[in-house]
């Protein structure tokens, strides 16, 4: 947390200022008109700041369209970046009037010298934001944070404040978004990122009524708080922890998280009515007041029941964020919980327990609850099946590392052994009898990629082998791309990789992006591993929109769902979530994207039984 910042000027004089500014513009103090914000949630695409320069030429009163450009979330002077966003607004909006008759001044984009906090005292630039010809204001991306130790209780914010009430159109991309709630999201804080987003202490939150500076602008949204490059960045724990922790912090519905993807906007007006999603993607609608939930462990992580959450692409849909109502064409769309799970639903498929796991080999507790189990079976041999991977190396390689993981967790006293056996190597493989399984502690089957589980899943040696698994050893784990076939229907999309993890994460979210294929059908659900690391949040949208009476689970890494008679744990280190959409709408937005509308997130944490709402 930065260090708290101090008034350099009274509350009086702000007052004052504020008044006076009021009286310039012509408006009597408490004067209403319909206030838009128009945050994009990263980047400065064409289709997002046409869609922002048109918003403008819309509401613009005078002869001249006023755009003005604020760089506080910078942190730095930078004034030829600045400059080139100045003039690519300026084009836009030359290009949108065209010959216009009404507005024969033509465009006038300015770059407002915002960029220390000396900056924003000054009144020459307050009078310069206050001005009667401003029609918009553009607050570029940045560091939200720096943002706003910039602009908090100055003249230059109480001037944008002023132009917001009477009607100025007030947008930014990224950082400039997320400031446009009045409880900002500032951070990840103690090391937190995707993967631990869903532990209470991991996101640095500022509540807008803490009685100091660190908050967002003084007139941003009190019904929501924004987040930004929403997909693209992983986000979705994130604002499923900041809406919890707003319930516990403001009481009632809290406050709904409103998540926009990279390249996308959407227009707030009145800080109620959420609409015309332009852009590349969609704005994710995160709502906890049906939800029941609480912090467990020693993470404090996040489990929840009934989270409503709604996924809004272009068209023609709105959504009340005050009263959390969508419609459709106008039509208020009412939310309604689904039926309750089957009772066996995540029944063990034999008689020993089934591990799923998210990717065990990336850390936690998860394979040395499988060695402590394959101990207690009295037999020193388990087997290892990689299958699967792109090549007969990459299985042998991940296979080793998991045979080395296992020795270093206690499977190396006298007698313990580990048979590994490589479908990639066809030789090998032809030799290999299902019946290698018989007597073993525990059987470990780990999949290397989605998009090649379809070749072992068409083995019939491998099929066997899987069901004699299931059928005779105390202790079965399938891990990373073995998971997901275990289920009904399974994901055989390529796995992201660090080189694209960013625009999968968003691509996820398309309508044609997932290829669903039959799973091998021991447990009637969809799973998909590496929740949160990977960002696979799309994914189980995807799914649900496929197969939608189909529960999806989402299993984090270093996170097994494990499944005994007919008890499911969370074993672990992070998050199982679940994904019905059993009562869910689904359909396609204008740009491709999916929409996603009344579909219900459950979240477990480590040591929890999975049981249905």
């Amino acid at each position: 947390m930065r260090q708290l910042m101090t008034r350099s000027w009274t509350r009086l004089g702000a007052a004052v200022l504020l008044l006076g500014l009021l009286a310039t513009l012509g408006l009597p103090a408490g004067a209403s008109a319909p206030r838009v914000l128009d945050p994009i949630g990263g980047g400065y695409s064409t289709t997002t700041e046409n869609a922002f320069v048109q918003t403008v030429i819309d509401h613009a009163t005078g002869s001249t369209v006023r755009i003005l450009i604020v760089p506080s979330a910078y942190a730095h002077t930078s004034l030829g970046y600045a400059q080139q966003h100045v003039d690519s607004l300026q084009a836009k909006c030359v290009s949108l009037l065209g010959n216009s008759s009404t507005f024969t001044g033509g465009c006038d984009t300015e770059l407002v010298p915002l960029w220390t906090r000396d900056d924003a005292q000054d009144p020459s630039i307050a009078a310069m934001i206050a001005a009667p010809e401003t029609d918009g204001i553009f607050i570029l991306g940045g560091d939200q944070d720096a943002a706003m130790e910039i602009l908090a209780g100055t003249p230059a914010e109480d001037a944008m404040a002023a132009d917001y009430q009477r009607g100025v159109i007030v947008s930014g991309t990224s950082a400039g978004t997320a400031v446009e709630s009045r409880t900002m999201l500032a951070d990840y804080a103690n090391g937190g990122g995707p993967s631990t987003a869903l532990q209470q202490d991991k996101v640095d939150i500022w509540w807008d009524d803490d009685g100091d500076l660190l908050r967002g602008l003084s007139f941003g949204s009190t019904n929501t708080i924004l987040d930004q490059h929403f997909y693209q960045r992983g986000r979705f724990g994130r604002s499923l922890n900041v809406a919890a922790q707003s319930v516990d912090h403001y009481g009632g519905n809290g406050r709904l998280g409103v998540g926009v993807d990279y390249a996308t906007s959407v227009h707030l007006t009145n800080d109620t009515v959420l609409d015309d999603v332009t852009g590349d993607s969609s704005v994710a609608l995160i709502d906890f007041s049906q939800a029941s939930f609480d912090w467990l462990g020693p993470q404090q992580t996040l489990s929840a029941r009934d989270v409503l959450t709604q996924i809004m692409p272009p068209g023609p849909y709105a959504y009340d964020a005050a009263a959390r109502q969508l419609s459709i064409n106008g039509v208020v769309q009412p939310a309604s919980l689904p039926a309750a799970w089957d009772a066996g639903l995540l029944q063990a498929p034999g008689p020993g327990t089934l591990m799923l796991g998210g990717d065990l080999l990336a850390g936690g507790s998860g394979l040395a609850d499988f060695v402590s189990q394959a101990r207690a079976t009295g037999s020193h041999t388990i087997v290892l099946v990689a299958a699967g991977f792109f090549s007969t190396g990459d299985a042998s390689s991940t296979a080793n590392a998991y045979a080395s993981a296992l020795k270093k967790l206690g499977w190396s006293t006298k007698g313990d052994q580990i048979v590994i056996l490589n479908f990639e190597d066809a030789s090998g493989w032809s030799r290999v009898a299902p019946g290698v399984v018989a007597g073993a502690a525990g059987v470990i089957l780990v999949g290397g990629d989605q998009s090649q589980m379809a070749r072992p899943l068409a083995d019939a040696t491998f099929r066997n082998l899987v069901q004699r698994a299931i059928d005779t050893a105390p202790l079965v784990l399938t891990d990373r791309a073995m998971t997901p076939v275990m289920g009904d229907y399974y994901l055989a999309n390529a796995d992201p990789t660090d080189q694209n993890l960013e625009s999968q994460s968003i691509a996820a979210f398309s309508s044609d992006y997932a290829d669903v294929q039959p799973g091998l059908g021991y447990v009637h659900a969809a799973f998909e591993p590496r929740l949160t690391e990977d960002q696979r949040w799309g994914r189980l949208y995807g799914l649900a929109q496929a197969e939608p009476q189909t529960i999806v689970f989402g299993i984090s890494e270093e996170t097994a769902l494990s499944l005994s008679g007919n008890m499911a744990t969370v074993a672990g280190e992070r998050s199982v979530v679940a994904l019905d959409g059993r009562a869910a709408q689904f359909a396609t937005g204008d740009n491709g994207a999916i929409a996603a509308f009344n579909v219900w997130l459950n979240l477990y944490a480590p040591g929890e039984t999975v049981t249905g709402p």
